[in-house]
């Protein structure tokens, strides 16, 4: 595959991982509102196993695009990448921190929308 191939592939993969950090952003911030305005759907924000596919859905393909485009040799990008899904994790999977969820869901989604985004901007190895 031609190298500018594969650098395409690479930053779009981190667009979309950004997309996928952003929505979660999203969903942190602005569904209190909105199931606040609509109580009905609370018990979908209640519910842990949200978060969980969440989490789900953002691991392997953050992992997938650091690891594809070689960005996980860089300490810090790799570094952001383990703290942003820690944060994501502890917040999704560990019930003791549940008072910390939305400090730490946005905290972790943005420290991966950040990462995917340096990612993208630097010079890959083909």
């Amino acid at each position: 595959m031609p190298a500018v191939r594969k650098v395409s592939k690479s930053r779009s993969l981190d667009m979309l991982a950004m997309g996928l950090s952003g929505l979660c952003v999203a969903h942190c911030l602005l569904m209190p509102l909105v199931f606040a305005a609509l109580p009905f759907l609370g018990v979908f924000n209640e519910n842990p196993l949200v978060h969980q596919v969440l989490v789900g859905v953002a691991a392997p393909v953050s992992l997938f695009a650091l690891i594809r485009s070689g960005g996980w040799r860089r300490a810090g990008l790799a570094a952001m990448a383990l703290a942003g899904l820690g944060m994501l994790s502890v917040a999704a999977f560990y019930a003791p921190a549940e008072a910390w969820e939305t400090p730490l869901s946005v905290t972790g989604a943005s420290l991966l929308a950040a990462m995917h985004l340096f990612n993208a901007r630097l010079p890959h190895r083909h």
